[in-house]
């Protein structure tokens, strides 16, 4: 079976691929070799199939294998040559899309016995899909089938850019949410650390952090955020769970103020105290999803 992530590559993996004589398909494609400059088609054939990864469920790109299920297993593995600087070529080829196709290499690539490599290059579906191509003056926009590439017909590509519409508008909403949740965070730290004696900060009791609306966002933008983006995925989990802890407690301290009308100042403090570590989890966390997120398109 081909492997669902890049993770699952390894050498023994390509070898039994080849062994089965498995096609290239809707989610792969083996090259020899990545084109040279001067092999305008093959590089756009190449450019091709980035796109139409991207613009369809993602797939991977395997360079160093000859395309060739008459050879036996072991003769179609050729490799590059170790000074092939292959990630770099292939990074141009996916920016030469429009807009630029994400991409992810195997690192390191898998070595043959003879020095040579294999690189595996990740395609995955992407969240600025659909990806176009000008070529001779005309724009097309490719979407990957189990015969190739297929140019996308015209209600699957009004209905990616109607997609592509709302994702992006979720981004904007997502990184307004975040931002907002970032700067109560971070007053909310500040004064727990500097507080005048007897005063209780509204940020103690009477403000909350609401992350309902980053729930939504975020469940709008699944593939970017739920299948993907691990690393931001887990500061936005740290961040719901740090902000509905901090508004537990608020909300006791809320509940003390309405039954006893003031409280003393240890426990005032003692609320800080509790409080602070939360705060300060949900700013670490804001900061570092809105580092992850994209910028949305204008």
């Amino acid at each position: 079976m081909i492997p669902e992530a890049l993770s699952g590559w390894t050498l023994e993996v390509l070898r039994d691929l080849l062994a089965r004589a498995i096609f290239e398909d809707r989610r792969l494609e083996f090259k020899e070799m990545l084109p040279h400059g001067r092999d305008r088609d093959g590089r756009r054939r190449l450019r091709g199939t980035i796109a139409a990864f991207a613009n369809t469920e993602g797939g991977f790109v395997v360079i160093g294998v000859r395309d060739d299920r008459a050879l036996p297993a072991e003769d179609r593995l050729a490799g590059c040559p170790a000074a092939d600087e292959v990630p770099r070529d292939f990074g141009m080829l996916a920016s030469g899309c429009t807009p630029p196709v994400p991409w992810t290499p195997l690192n390191p690539p898998l070595i043959l016995p003879d020095g040579r490599l294999v690189h595996v290059f990740l395609v995955p579906r992407s969240g600025r899909r659909p990806h176009g191509l000008e070529e001779d003056g005309r724009w097309w926009f490719p979407m990957r089938t189990d015969r190739g590439n297929d140019a996308m017909r015209h209600e699957d590509l009004c209905a990616q850019f109607s997609d592509r519409r709302r994702r992006n508008s979720a981004l904007v909403r997502l990184r307004a949410e975040l931002a907002r949740v970032r700067d109560f965070a971070e007053r909310q730290n500040r004064e727990c650390f500097h507080r005048s004696p007897g005063h209780i900060p509204p940020s103690y009791h009477l403000e909350r952090y609401r992350t309902n609306r980053i729930e939504v966002a975020v469940d709008a933008m699944y593939d970017e955020i739920g299948a993907r983006q691990d690393l931001l995925q887990l500061h936005l989990l740290e961040l719901l769970e740090a902000a509905d802890a901090a508004d537990l407690v608020s909300q006791q301290m809320a509940a003390m103020i309405r039954n006893y009308g003031s409280l003393k100042e240890a426990h005032v403090a003692g609320h800080a105290n509790l409080l602070q570590p939360y705060a300060f989890r949900v700013l670490n966390a804001a900061t570092r999803a809105l580092e992850q997120l994209p910028m949305p398109e204008p």
